[in-house]
């Protein structure tokens, strides 16, 4: 059985407020890559000695730059 099937929470009364921040600018894009492509890419990123993610985004905001010029 669970704690609150047998207790209220009306049966403390030294409830404290609680305060913390969310931030939501700290979003996720998630895009779909097949398997074979993401362990290539992830044998790359280890050579270079870094991560999937950050080489990835350094490769898409190249394309892009290239894109818009």
């Amino acid at each position: 059985m669970e704690f609150w099937d047998e207790h209220s929470f009306l049966d403390y009364d030294d409830i404290q407020e609680a305060h913390f921040s969310v931030d939501l600018r700290k979003n996720k894009n998630y895009v779909d890559i097949g398997e074979d492509l993401a362990k290539q890419i992830r044998i790359i990123a280890n050579q270079k000695g870094t991560s999937s993610s950050i080489l990835i985004n350094q490769w898409l905001k190249e394309k892009v730059e290239s894109e818009q010029h």
